[in-house]
């Protein structure tokens, strides 16, 4: 089974062990070449009922399904995006009962759950989103760029964006997590951008106990949801 996690921006694709990434636009022509049984956990309305429709081999996890992996009584989960209650469902697995998970990507989603109770969450804009946001609401205003002093307009917007990012997550995380008995796992693109682009630690700079990065949580979390799936048969 091919497993693929369809985001906003990309597509990530799991198969055989080997992870693919293409741009979320390409993937109605990338499945025109499958044929093999897909299990899809898509946040991108637009294209589910198009997928479904077009392709039978595809099983698409929506809010039916979330009932099999935390209590969903009266549908309360209905509205949450499939790759949030899937990577949730992971950590709990992997980091329970008690996790708090932080997916810093196009958009910022923080989950709290305890053993199979979805207990609350937040959602904040993503970094780029942020980072682009002076400039294109105020036309004067250039981009923030890196420098080593913090004199230029550029330099001052790059050092606000990072301070006041981390300190939202911090600020976010320090409100909403119940306890420190709850794990802190954090993945998404953005964290290796942070490492790679401005060597900036992450999970150090958070400065919180009990900090865990997992890079393939929603892989996990779709490859233990098969599992569910065959035992309900």
């Amino acid at each position: 089974m091919i497993l693929i996690d369809l985001g906003n921006t990309n597509a990530k694709i799991f198969k055989d062990g080997n992870t693919t990434k293409i741009a979320t636009t390409e993937i109605i022509e990338y499945l025109q070449s499958v044929t093999e049984e897909v299990l899809l956990c898509s946040v991108v309305p637009r294209y589910n009922q198009q997928i479904t429709s077009m392709f039978p081999n595809v099983r698409l996890i929506t809010g039916n399904d979330y009932q099999l992996m935390f209590n969903n009584q009266g549908g309360v989960l209905d509205s949450k995006g499939a790759d949030r209650i899937v990577a949730a469902y992971s950590a709990v697995q992997k980091y329970g009962p008690k996790v708090v998970v932080v997916d810093i990507g196009t958009c910022v989603t923080i989950d709290v759950c305890n053993q199979n109770e979805y207990q609350s969450g937040l959602i904040y804009p993503g970094f780029v989103m942020l980072e682009n946001l002076l400039n294109e609401m105020i036309e004067q205003l250039p981009k923030g760029v890196k420098e080593e002093t913090i004199i230029s307009t550029q330099s001052q917007i790059y050092h606000a964006s990072i301070y006041g990012f981390i300190g939202a997550l911090q600020n976010m995380i320090r409100q909403i997590r119940p306890s420190s008995e709850y794990n802190i796992i954090v993945t998404g693109g953005s964290v290796a951008k942070f490492s790679e682009e401005y060597n900036i630690d992450l999970l150090q700079e958070l400065g919180f106990d009990n900090v865990y990065y997992e890079q393939g949580l929603i892989e996990n979390g779709l490859i233990q949801f098969t599992n569910i799936i065959k035992e309900t048969l």
